[in-house]
């Protein structure tokens, strides 16, 4: 074979096989093509859309949680305000108590002293009463009361009637 005619018969194939290729196979890639490019942009329209919406939600929450701060401090600072409250009043509360409890047991103090007193002076006029009537029985003999006769008179002379 001739190389010229080898040439000739290779161009002649791929002249056929171009031709084949753009009637049958090139308008079906183009077409695919096409349709994934259609999809890609598509594709890439949704996700900025997506994008977008999550941008969105995204400022939304931030927002959200901007709040729930805010309304969590006002609710600690507010129950501060309530604990120093509930606790200004459980002290003057537990105050006027103790004023309460003291008065109380000063008055029951004071009892209990005038009560030990009219005791101890019970006691006291007892015992002098037994010591008295001790020195009577061993003071007073025959001797002692005539003595005392006796001395009678000179015993009443300041007195004045």
């Amino acid at each position: 074979m001739n190389i010229n005619a080898t040439i000739f018969g290779q161009s002649i194939s791929f002249i056929f096989f171009v031709f084949f290729c753009m009637k049958f196979i090139w308008p079906n890639v183009i077409s695919v093509i096409k349709q994934r490019q259609k999809n890609v942009r598509k594709a890439i329209l949704l996700a900025d859309q997506k994008n977008k919406k999550y941008i969105h939600i995204k400022c939304k929450i931030a927002k959200k949680i901007l709040d729930s701060k805010r309304k969590s401090i006002d609710i600690i600072r507010k129950a501060k305000l309530e604990k120093d409250i509930i606790i200004k009043k459980s002290i003057k509360q537990a105050l006027l108590e103790k004023k309460k409890i003291l008065k109380q047991a000063k008055s029951e103090i004071l009892i209990e002293k005038m009560q030990v007193k009219r005791k101890l002076k019970k006691h006291a006029v007892f015992l002098a009463i037994q010591i008295a009537q001790k020195i009577i029985q061993e003071k007073i003999t025959e001797k002692y009361i005539n003595e005392l006769i006796k001395n009678l008179p000179s015993n009443l002379k300041g007195f004045k009637l």
